[in-house]
């Protein structure tokens, strides 16, 4: 394998019994190796109700970890440098399904998005790691023509882009929404992103002056340039070049090249975004590694697939295009979201 940076931690959410999964809550996983090698060793486990997403703080050694519940929790768990960790503090996010976490910048809130009530709170953090109650909370309002899948709003997603904008993915209602956190309160800015009807977002990455978006229901990415204060459609593609069922989930991009995890056909695609002329090109498809692929999380060169149907984290290089197979697969059960933290981060962060 190739060298990176010296990986040293890598941290698992998953599904738990609660929702049918066999995770037992976060799995902190210890790199043994040195040079950018990897031998990864479970070293502790924080029992949460299905973690289902994970995110690190930008600058403290802490994860901001949603349960996906009813009612719906927000935890602080701080990690140490022999991969135990600890739990500062639950809260209440005041909405069901929590799905999805994202922290400001300043490091100062935490913004869950409710995929069950359709809501985004907004949670402060203190200077420490630990959380206070749901300052904030914003209800969306939206249907769509799937009837089982949008009778109501189902936040997936919130993504920060530049100026300290953020989009709210909305799949119940086929809209990207627009706030910002001013004052401690989360602002809808200007009018929602409107998709096709019954098209079913459900994550997007930002590239330059771009947009792209998976489309669960549709199995499509939509794809659109920046006009104004507004984004205007280019085109839109399908996710998967294979025939079946193809629910796209997982989206990351590098800056150039975007990867997205297909579900049902379990492939991870990769296209090629030109932003300067807005060109937008399929460079390859691979087998995922497992079954039911949901995020997918880049390290340079790397690139990692937690693969929640068949219980495995497959690692792949990135070097050449299309790899035949994972460099590294491992047992996991029911993992859903993969953190890194590298020896760098860590020098920092202390």
């Amino acid at each position: 394998m190739s060298t990176t940076s010296a990986l040293r931690h890598v941290f698992v959410g998953g599904y738990t019994s609660e929702s049918d999964g066999q995770a037992a809550g976060v799995t902190s996983l210890l790199n043994q190796r040195s040079r950018g090698r990897i031998q990864l060793e479970p070293v502790s486990t924080m029992g949460l109700t299905s973690p289902t997403w994970l995110t690190r703080h930008p600058s403290l050694p802490v994860l901001l970890v949603v349960e996906e519940a009813s009612p719906s929790t927000l935890s602080s768990l701080r990690y140490q440098p022999d991969g135990s960790l600890q739990l500062l503090g639950t809260v209440e996010t005041g909405g069901d399904g929590a799905c999805h976490v994202t922290v400001t910048d300043d490091g100062r809130y935490a913004l869950v998005s409710h995929y069950g009530s359709g809501s985004v709170a907004l949670v402060e953090i203190a200077a420490t790691g630990t959380l206070s109650d749901v300052v904030d909370l914003l209800e969306l309002t939206g249907a769509g023509p799937n009837a089982e899948r949008q009778a109501g709003s189902h936040v997936h997603q919130v993504v920060a882009v530049d100026g300290g904008l953020y989009l709210v993915v909305d799949l119940g209602g086929d809209h990207i929404f627009r706030l910002r956190v001013m004052n401690g309160a989360l602002v809808p800015i200007g009018d929602p992103i409107q998709l096709p009807p019954g098209w079913g977002p459900r994550h997007l990455v930002a590239v330059a002056d771009h947009l792209v978006v998976a489309g669960e229901l549709s199995g499509e990415l939509w794809i659109a340039r920046r006009d104004g204060n507004d984004w205007r459609h280019l085109r839109t593609v399908p996710s998967s070049s294979r025939t079946g069922l193809c629910q796209p989930s997982g989206i990351v991009t590098d800056g150039a090249r975007v990867f997205v995890a297909n579900r049902g056909v379990d492939t991870i695609s990769v296209f090629d975004l030109d932003p300067a002329v807005g060109e937008f090109s399929a460079v390859a498809e691979f087998d995922c590694g497992g079954h039911w692929p949901r995020a997918l999380t880049l390290d340079g060169g790397r690139l990692w697939v937690a693969n929640e149907k068949s219980s495995t984290l497959s690692l792949f290089e990135l070097s050449p295009l299309p790899p035949t197979a994972p460099a590294i697969q491992l047992d996991l059960p029911t993992p859903t979201c993969v953190v890194l933290v590298h020896d760098d981060a860590l020098t920092v962060d202390r």
